[in-house]
């Protein structure tokens, strides 16, 4: 006999092991009986860079995959509807769980082991089953809306991409409002990932004792700011375009348009592709600022950036999109890096679930 209540914390418990910026998380749930609203904490997010909400809702779509997942193994089918009621722009997605006889899909297994990796890479090529089987996976999900994945293989088309990528580490670093943003989330400390659990370990940034030194000193705004009449946001993002097209390909994921329910899917299509490259031994880093940012100038809003890098933002988001071969309705929701590293120092912790049981 299943135990709803049980069963359901139990997946929900694991599900929250989804990705999400800076680990922010931006979810709370209700649950009645055998059905799970899932609503969205519009304000956990960078406010700047997840414009209209679409970096929250791509974290959706991952916990929603996860939750699929989950569901297969305890014997239930999840029925997901998304964005439900229109009433509730919050609502992002009601799960409704049945009891089916389905073949379970072992990727479930790797929610909890799926990490951010940013690490080196080690410049070893995707074999030819491993890029078919990381393509495929827009397939194997039901999605609503059509999407694709897109591999850049080639060390040209990764340089490109990476370097594309990486120009937005100078806009943040030049951007005070961005810079506040960034480093007010950063976990200095194990003691500061346990118990504050949303934001950015600094474990994570894999970074040396010196490089995390200077990284500490560019936390102050004076300071930073007088270095970079020098060049140092510069230098910066030309250090991670080198790191970035380490490995063995750029992933992008490409929907067929920027609807919220676009995004949604991107996120599911975005954790089924990560955990499957976790199941594949293969480390992946998401590269997504640059999107967020040409998402917002594209919309028309701008006007937080200066006009040096309104030009810096157009360039590089425009070489993404042809890179990806964005078409003109399409959008590029997610790009990543991918390829054989070692383990993460670090990983980054998540809050219990937040239910209310109805």
């Amino acid at each position: 006999m299943i135990h709803m209540k049980e069963v359901i914390l139990e997946i929900l418990r694991s599900a929250v092991y989804a990705s999400s910026g800076d680990n922010s998380q931006p979810w709370r749930f209700s649950v009645k009986n055998n059905k799970i609203k899932v609503q969205n904490l519009p304000d956990r997010d960078n406010p700047v860079l997840n414009i209209g909400q679409s970096g929250s809702y791509i974290a959706h779509g991952g916990l929603l995959e996860n939750i699929s997942l989950l569901a297969k193994s305890h014997g239930l089918e999840a029925q997901i509807k998304i964005f439900p009621d229109s009433s509730d722009p919050n609502l992002v997605a009601t799960v409704t769980l049945e009891p089916k006889k389905t073949q379970i899909d072992v990727l479930y297994k790797y929610i909890r082991s799926r990490h951010t990796n940013r690490r080196p890479y080690k410049d070893i090529p995707l074999t030819k089953d491993q890029a078919i089987e990381l393509l495929e996976t827009p397939r194997e999900i039901a999605l609503p809306q059509g999407g694709r994945v897109v591999l850049l293989q080639t060390p040209e088309e990764r340089s490109r991409a990476a370097k594309a990528g990486s120009s937005m580490e100078q806009v943040i670093l030049e951007n005070q409002e961005l810079h506040r943003l960034m480093f007010k989330d950063v976990l200095w400390t194990k003691k500061q990932n346990q118990e504050r659990v949303s934001g950015l370990y600094i474990k994570t940034m894999e970074f040396a004792l010196p490089v995390k030194f200077v990284f500490w000193l560019a936390s102050f705004w004076p300071l930073i700011s007088r270095l970079n009449k020098i060049g140092l946001a510069k230098f910066i993002a030309k250090q991670d375009a080198s790191l970035y097209r380490s490995g063995a390909a750029m992933v992008g994921i490409v929907m067929e348009k920027a609807e919220k329910e676009d995004f949604v899917c991107a996120g599911m299509i975005a954790q089924r592709l990560w955990l499957k490259a976790t199941k594949l031994g293969l480390a992946m880093q998401p590269v997504t600022a640059m999107l967020f940012a040409g998402r917002r100038v594209r919309a028309g809003e701008g006007n937080f950036f200066s006009e040096k890098h309104l030009k810096i933002i157009d360039k590089n988001f425009s070489e993404l999109e042809n890179l990806f071969g964005v078409g003109k309705k399409e959008v590029l929701a997610m790009m990543f890096r991918i390829g054989y590293a070692k383990p993460p120092s670090g990983k980054t912790c998540r809050f219990e679930p937040d239910i209310t049981w109805e």
